[in-house]
């Protein structure tokens, strides 16, 4: 997003395996997560409509400084961002996918909203 009037981003380390619920949005807009400092991605990662709260599970890569950014389209939301697991690079056997207890990384409903760790 070039204007920031009409995106709000927040960087997050890795894991990559981002679970963002959100907090009621004032308008209906789309919400994108895609890797930092890389171009948003033509179609949305949430579509939603003012007062609604959607849970939502999915699979981000990471980007430089493995961050990744969340982008609201218009209106204003709270994002909240759970780590639940992380892909390796599959240089050693195994699975691939590793799991993890959920791990609150984001949420932007706490005092100075944004990252918690």
């Amino acid at each position: 997003m070039t204007n920031p009037d009409r995106a709000r981003r927040n960087p997050l380390s890795p894991p990559n395996n981002r679970s963002p619920p959100r907090a009621p949005p004032t308008r209906p807009a789309r919400l994108t997560l895609c890797p930092s400092r890389t171009l948003n991605p033509n179609a949305p990662t949430l579509n939603f409509a003012a007062g609604q709260t959607i849970p939502h599970l999915v699979v981000v890569k990471v980007g430089a400084g493995g961050q990744i950014s969340f982008a609201n389209a218009i209106g204003a939301t709270d994002v909240i961002g759970d780590v639940v697991g992380w892909y390796d690079d599959g240089s050693v056997p195994g699975d691939r996918y590793n799991a993890l207890p959920p791990n609150r990384l984001l949420d932007t409903r706490a005092p100075g909203g944004g990252r918690l760790g």
